[in-house]
């Protein structure tokens, strides 16, 4: 009976997103016998996702934003669990076995040096404390610290980490589940204590945009907490997330089994529901990474494909080389000052959200004029101005 509740739960909600879809997720890589298990992306432009495809174990890498993306195999794997980037060349790739290894780069993938550390089935998670040290969690609650760029470890002592989600938010505080709850450490990982013990799911799936702020999902609805997991409440109902990805403190996406996502531009105040139209063949926890400029990439283990939201990529996209406009203040609150390059009779100046939304448009002449951001939520929006329908210039600012 639980069972077919949950199917009609999702086909309920796989109906609702498809009403309410706003943003376009464009085709980035396609391979059909390709799994992709993680990503990361130090720059808006150059990414890197663990893939395992006909040819075994590699990791793809785009240097424009996922226009394209090249190849770089790793001879002697079957298969890549996790990914870490320290910049935009430099980075660890880990995968599970007898012997966990784990590989470092400082050239994007094309050279690397291999180290073996101990034994696991799966490498659950991995998270970077700085440049040359990081921690990694195995399957079956197994705890390690790796140091010296992946020379040794240490086991963590043994505290039935029995989940699948681990995080460094910073280079001391950081977050981890164990099935029944979640601990944190303020000491890189030597110490964990409870942050909240009685959560009551299985299992966790959580996100922290700071050490205070973040989300989790109980398999349900997605909830947020403000005091570093002490407490948490109900944001939205949405069955089935299975990863979050943010951008500072306002900007999160939430994708669940079907490959479908909430996105929230206002700090969990208010979620959009979208479907990315990804290939979908079974319930399989699909994962969006994020860019630091807010472009959003979708994937999972079995679908084949790797998806970009194009309303993100297009909003947030930086302001014109030829420094059409400036703005003053940004961030902002009741207002700011729009400057533009030279003296311009009939501008239109156009306020966009990031789900690609007008939320806010003026007529203006001269050199300068004044754009009202009150009653505005609190947010990244880009600025735009246009004259007779070409682009003068744009520029994204932050509304507090």
């Amino acid at each position: 009976m639980k069972k077919s509740h949950k199917i009609l739960a999702t086909c309920l909600l796989l109906l609702l997103i498809a009403m309410v879809t706003h943003a376009q997720w464009a085709m980035s890589y396609q391979d059909p016998h390709a799994a992709f298990a993680d990503a990361a992306f130090p720059t808006d432009d150059i990414g890197y996702v663990a893939a395992t495809d006909s040819g075994g174990a590699c990791i793809l890498r785009t240097l424009d934003g996922g226009v394209s993306w090249q190849k770089r195999s790793i001879p002697g794997w079957s298969f890549v669990h996790k990914i870490a980037m320290i910049d935009s060349v430099s980075g660890y790739a880990m995968k599970g076995g007898a012997p966990v290894q784990i590989i470092y780069t400082t050239d994007g993938f094309q050279t690397f040096v291999m180290h073996n550390l101990d034994s696991s089935f799966v490498v659950e998670a991995l998270s970077l404390i700085n440049d040359s040290t990081g921690l990694y969690l195995n399957n079956g609650g197994r705890l390690r610290r790796f140091k010296q760029y992946g020379a040794g470890f240490i086991a963590l002592p043994d505290t039935l980490f029995l989940g699948q989600n681990l995080q460094m938010v910073t280079p001391q505080a950081g977050y981890i589940d164990n099935n029944l709850g979640l601990l944190k450490t303020v000491d890189a990982g030597l110490h964990w204590v409870p942050a909240n013990t009685n959560l009551g799911f299985v299992p966790l799936v959580f996100r922290f945009t700071d050490p205070l702020h973040g989300y989790f999902s109980d398999g349900n609805a997605i909830y947020k907490t403000v005091n570093g997991g002490g407490a948490f409440t109900q944001q939205i109902a949405l069955p089935n997330i299975y990863h979050f990805a943010n951008q500072g403190n306002l900007l999160c996406i939430a994708a669940n089994d079907t490959g479908n996502v909430a996105v929230t531009i206002d700090g969990g105040n208010t979620w959009q529901l979208e479907s990315t139209g990804i290939n979908w063949i079974a319930p399989e926890p699909y994962k969006v990474a994020m860019t630091p400029g807010g472009y959003c990439f979708l994937y999972c283990g079995v679908c084949g494909e790797i998806r970009k939201r194009q309303d993100v990529l297009s909003a947030l996209a930086p302001a014109r080389p030829n420094g059409g406009i400036t703005v003053s203040p940004n961030p902002c609150t009741e207002g700011c000052k729009i400057t533009f390059a030279t003296e311009l009779d009939a501008v239109t100046v156009s306020v966009v959200d990031v789900l690609g939304h007008e939320v806010r448009q003026l007529q203006s002449s001269g050199r300068a004029c004044m754009l009202p951001t009150a009653g505005l939520p609190a947010g990244i929006y880009v600025v735009q101005a246009t004259q007779a329908g070409a682009p003068v210039g744009r520029v994204k600012i932050v509304v507090e």
